[in-house]
């Protein structure tokens, strides 16, 4: 009955999501009317600092324990499933592969038998809001970057970092040192010179307080940050030396992440609004919204035909330039799955990353579907200075918030809602990500559910158990007295819609009504970070293979704490 009904769901609400929402029924709680408290997250700062800080490996991994048990009490996350990402590619086309982070990279992509092939067509990402991705870190940005620049390493499928434009490095033997001897003749692709002096550059760029980067937090572990980062350029401008706070198992992983890669001075600088007529920094990112892209990897942004397509072109100053085999990509721009489906199905691409989830189950024999499991959590989550939490102590609103989490049926998202079937998600930090000791996070640790912090299973008495210790009241069909109405904000179709579906009908259970509202990807990023909604669909891949990359992002100062934990 529940997947009827759910299916039920998906297939109208569409019809209904721009209906008004009914505020009926008024939060209890014993806070000052009109006001909401903040919660004291000094505690979790300083925890993800002392983590930071922490050469112990074992204590470290304690640390990140206790700061995701804070996590976990305050409600502002309610973890749904971890996640895999597929994609389909025609069996006569190699040079593609997927790491972990959810990076797909096709920039050694060709056809069998057609080592020189001269243009090859594929359609991974939408309309991207800008290709600086240290401002905006989107997965479509990501894949963007990883495949027309390139960093001192890189990651390969297997999650090994190996050497890229560093042809080879050296760690001192308290691990703070890190010493990175660049290739010889390296170039951009305009043909100027690319140095040690390029990543210096780009390094204190991104980690600037000026710059107010989304990536700025994946620089702290480098002495002197934000403003002034222990980095070093040998004479010769072909060896970089940076000096870390604290030895770090994930630098190597954190220089193949893109926030990593160089960026062309000259280009960022001279670009029409980057400065106002005061000099003062008016947008930081102006260069990268147009094509003709100065780039240092295998392929050059030629054009940018907006919501339509992008162009790369072969890099001919690219270090490994004759291993790249294919001339031209034509990259088309949809987030549509249909459409991208549709237009692989008719040989108009040959590689694309969008499957309907409702072909999903049909693919699963396929040789030409692929699928990994990554390191990311889909949450449902909180603005925490909403008014919806107005008149209740910032313990009461976290004790609602984490009662609609054991509302939550868990095995049904994972198994029904989402068509690729990933393991339902009971913590935020997904529990196979490495520790840094050797071991996974999940490892023998004491959580306080199954392995985790909820059920896979809804615990509706206990949801209820909860709401009526903060005030509320039920009648005796188990709903509330009085209709409560929560906004729920999500981009997308698919999996999306139907997660949205079933968190809706799971809540309906105890008398709330969650009003859907779907938007266009870039309209959902803008109205999350104004802090414009109740509650919204997340979701977060780690940038490493460390839980710090899960975590950190939660802290008062980091320019993705959506959240409003702390502020």
């Amino acid at each position: 009955m529940k997947r009827a009904i759910c299916l039920l769901l998906c297939a109208v609400m569409l019809l209904c999501l721009c209906g008004c929402s009914n505020k009926s029924g008024v939060l209890p709680g014993t806070g000052t009317p009109g006001v909401v408290e903040t919660l004291d997250w000094s505690g979790f700062d300083e925890l993800i600092e002392q983590s930071q800080q922490e050469t112990d490996l074992e204590k470290r991994s304690l640390l990140l324990h206790e700061a995701e048990d804070m996590l976990m009490k305050s409600g502002a996350v309610i973890p749904l499933v971890h996640g895999n990402r597929s994609y389909l590619l025609k069996p006569d086309i190699s040079g593609v592969y997927q790491t972990a982070s959810g990076t797909l990279y096709f920039n050694q992509i060709c056809r069998q038998g057609d080592p020189a092939g001269k243009s090859i067509q594929v359609s991974v990402c939408g309309e991207p809001v800008s290709l600086d991705y240290v401002l905006n870190m989107a997965s479509d940005i990501a894949i963007l970057v990883a495949n027309t620049s390139a960093g001192l390493m890189r990651e390969t499928e297997d999650g090994q970092c190996l050497c890229d434009m560093a042809e080879s490095y050296e760690v001192s033997d308290d691990g703070l040192t890190y010493t990175f001897h660049l290739r010889p003749d390296l170039k951009w692709s305009d043909g100027a010179v690319l140095n040690a002096d390029d990543f210096e550059y780009s390094w204190r760029r991104a980690a600037a307080n000026e710059t107010a980067a989304q990536s700025q937090y994946m620089y702290d572990v480098i002495r002197g940050y934000p403003d002034n980062l222990e980095l070093s350029v040998s004479d010769d401008k072909l060896t970089l030396q940076v000096v870390l706070n604290q030895p770090c198992a994930y630098f190597l992983s954190i220089c193949a992440n893109p926030s990593y890669f160089p960026v062309y001075r000259k280009q960022v600088e001279e670009a029409e609004g980057y400065r106002d007529s005061s000099g003062k920094l008016q947008n930081p990112g102006a260069w990268a919204s147009e094509g003709g892209i100065v780039t240092c990897g295998a392929y050059t942004i030629e054009r940018w035909n907006h919501n339509e397509s992008i162009i790369f072109e072969k890099n001919p100053f690219y270090y490994k330039a004759s291993e790249i085999p294919t001339e031209t990509i034509h990259l088309m721009l949809t987030s549509d799955s249909a459409t991208a489906y549709n237009s692989y199905e008719a040989d108009s691409i040959v590689l694309t990353n969008m499957i309907p989830d409702d072909l999903v189950d049909s693919m699963q024999e396929n040789p030409e579907y692929h699928v990994k499991d990554l390191l990311v959590t889909t949450n449902l989550a909180f603005n925490l200075k909403s008014p919806l939490f107005y008149g209740m102590t910032a313990e009461e609103a976290a004790i609602f918030r984490r009662a609609l989490g054991y509302a939550i049926d868990r095995s049904f998202l994972s198994q029904v809602a989402v068509s690729s079937k990933p393991d339902p998600a009971i913590s935020n930090v997904p529990p196979n990500i490495s520790d840094g000791t050797g071991k996974h996070f999940g490892d023998g640790y004491d959580y306080s559910e199954e392995k985790g912090y909820y059920s896979i299973h809804s615990d509706l008495d206990k949801a209820r158990e909860m709401l009526k210790s903060i005030g509320f009241q039920f009648d005796d069909d188990g709903k509330l007295k009085d209709t409560l109405t929560v906004d729920y904000l999500f981009n997308g179709s698919g999996s999306n819609v139907s997660i949205a579906a079933c968190l809706q009908a799971d809540l309906a259970q105890l008398g709330i009504n969650l009003n859907l509202q779907q938007m266009e990807w870039n309209v959902f990023l803008g109205e999350r970070k104004q802090a414009k909604t109740e509650s919204y669909r997340d979701a977060w891949t780690s940038d490493f293979n460390d839980p710090y990359g899960m975590l950190n992002i939660f802290t008062s100062y980091s320019s993705n704490n959506s959240f409003k934990l702390g502020q």
